[in-house]
């Protein structure tokens, strides 16, 4: 009878186990259900991980199918199912998980969505957020979807209004009727209220690339140099400003003078350009002394060897820089001479004999009352120059303006140019960014070419005879927000139109905009007797020849140009 009851027990224990082993509420089916979780969150992670980097990749917004697709190869390692467009969202499903996501254009995920929102189509505009480093354009158009003629009217989010005129195609897009726009200076989520009629919707914007800035001395990798500066990833920072911890030497370290309390810049945008032997452009002047023509009792001792392209100019040459005089029987000038390209340099014919007194001393802020003398202009220009060597050899660079000089200063807005803006208040304006710890002036033509050499690495810069596109604004081409089938078209191709510099990030390069077109830029480079040289190409060229970022023209110094600004540097003293 004990061993029947024995048994009997150990049979019911071991049922009890085999349930607790296999049962529904066992150890290996919460098990499996574990990894089941784990798996789905996995995916889950890796589904939003692939949508932040679509967004990322359209700046904001999730801009084509393939750019979803893209990401989602990257990152999800399951079999899953793309399905939908641009215009009604996408469903992803991973069929061995049991598992989808709905997910629109903002790069919100719902979960468990097997069909598209009735009502995902219905908004009446659709948007675009251009990051422009430290402020967002947001630019509004149509949905050629779902309207095809009339205006539409949109509330923006700080309750002002605009209207624009709806379209029945994309690439139709050409001009300021079709579009609207909408600047915000911080990162975030912005809601548009659109009505049509009887009809309202809301649109949402999710802005995320606005840069901010942490000041220098706060940086655990800063480490100071001398009394005037830090030395930080291989550029050097002056004290008293903020970093973009997120850029980099090599695509453009960029800084700014003033921030906000949350770290958004307010002040004006600087970007460093390394100079040394390993990018190639340190050999940028020439020690030499002699009398500068047009101030005999003053003397140089060192002037600018200044670049350009060799011929013949062949996109395969795109890159390769030789001292002007070894090409096309050009000649090196100097600053004893009145011909030929050069630097430091008085212009001798309607030029700082007869206009010094358009140009402030920089230790008074008063115009100068002679071209010789020890206090005189001549002297000025000697004087900076050399200094402007001994900051770049001594800091191993320089920081040039992240914008054309603009009514901002150097901030994104309409760039100063034409009215009373020729070369002598241009130079003027560009020497009022002094502070305790750095001096500006105006670019220097040979530190445009050691620009250009430090950009050639990542862009074209010189002349090619296929033309450049995506970081110029010049008559022949289309300047665009956007890319695939969310391009808003700004200026269309063959129409000679300014833009205010900064305004869109196609016309970017190592975060600098609008080097390459959009309006020349004087620089403190002469030619011959009579002229100052500027660079770059302007929004009314219309030959490639003329609007590559190397570029050189030249013209009357006095007279005023519609088409010309300025660009300023910052030396640490």
């Amino acid at each position: 009878m004990a061993l029947v009851i024995t048994i009997i027990v150990l049979l019911i224990l071991a049922g009890i186990s085999i349930s607790m082993l296999t049962g529904d509420n066992g150890i290996i089916k919460r098990a499996e259900e574990a990894a089941k979780a784990t798996e789905t969150a996995a995916i889950k992670e890796q589904i939003q991980l692939a949508v932040l980097d679509a967004l990322t990749e359209g700046l904001g917004q999730i801009t084509s199918t393939e750019s979803l697709e893209n990401a989602l190869q990257n990152y999800v390692e399951k079999n899953y199912n793309l399905d939908g467009d641009i215009t009604t969202g996408w469903i992803i499903t991973v069929p061995d998980n049991e598992i989808s996501y709905y997910v629109d254009g903002n790069g919100e995920l719902t979960e468990g969505e097997t069909e598209f929102p009735i009502n995902n189509s219905s908004s009446l505009v659709l948007g675009f957020a251009d990051d422009l480093g430290t402020k967002s354009t947001i630019y509004l158009y149509s949905n050629p979807i779902q309207i095809t003629s009339g205006e539409i009217a949109i509330t923006m989010p700080d309750n002002s209004t605009q209207t624009i005129t709806a379209v029945s195609d994309n690439t139709e897009i050409s001009d300021e009727a079709n579009y609207a726009t909408y600047t915000v200076t911080k990162n975030g989520t912005y809601t548009f209220s659109v009505t049509d009629g009887e009809t309202t919707t809301e649109t949402k914007i999710r802005v995320h690339n606005i840069e901010t800035f942490t000041p220098i001395e706060t940086i655990a990798e800063a480490t100071a140099l001398g009394n005037n500066a830090y030395s930080y990833k291989g550029a050097t920072v002056p004290k008293g400003y903020y970093v973009d911890v997120n850029s980099n030497v090599d695509t453009g370290l960029v800084i700014t003078d003033e921030i906000d309390q949350e770290g958004y810049a307010t002040g004006n945008e600087w970007v460093w350009v390394p100079v040394n032997s390993t990018i190639g452009n340190d050999d940028y002047y020439i020690e030499e002394a002699g009398n500068l023509a047009g101030a005999e009792t003053i003397s140089y001792s060192k002037y600018s060897k200044l670049y350009s392209f060799s011929t013949p100019r062949t996109r395969d040459e795109y890159g390769t820089f030789c001292p002007y005089g070894n090409f096309d029987n050009g000649t090196l000038g100097k600053p004893s001479q009145t011909s030929g390209y050069r630097e430091p340099s008085l212009l001798t014919s309607y030029g700082e004999s007869t206009y010094y007194d358009q140009i402030n001393n920089r230790s008074t802020g008063e115009a100068f009352t002679d071209t010789e003398g020890v206090n005189g202009v001549a002297q000025q220009y000697i004087t900076d120059y050399n200094n402007m060597i001994t900051s770049v050899d001594t800091y191993g660079g320089f920081y040039i303006g992240r914008y054309e000089i603009s009514e901002n200063g150097e901030k994104p807005g309409k760039a100063l140019s034409g009215g009373i803006y020729n070369w002598y208040t241009l130079y003027n304006e560009c020497m009022t960014f002094d502070d305790e710890y750095v001096t500006s002036g105006m670019m220097y033509g040979a530190l445009w070419d050691a620009t250009m050499k430090w950009l050639s690495n990542n862009y074209n810069v010189g002349y090619t005879g296929d033309g450049i596109t995506g970081y110029g604004n010049y008559g022949y081409e289309a300047v665009i927000v956007g890319d695939t089938e969310t391009t808003i078209m700004i200026k269309d191709y063959g129409v000679n139109q300014e833009l205010q510099t900064g305004q869109t990030s196609y016309t970017k390069s190592n975060n600098i905009y609008d080097l390459s077109g959009n309006l020349l830029e004087w620089t403190c480079e002469a030619k011959d007797a009579s002229n100052r040289v500027s660079r770059g190409g302007n929004f009314n060229a219309d030959y490639e020849y003329l609007c590559f970022p190397a570029s050189r023209s030249s013209s009357s110094a006095e007279y005023d140009k519609s088409e010309v600004s300025s660009r300023p540097c910052l030396y640490i003293k």
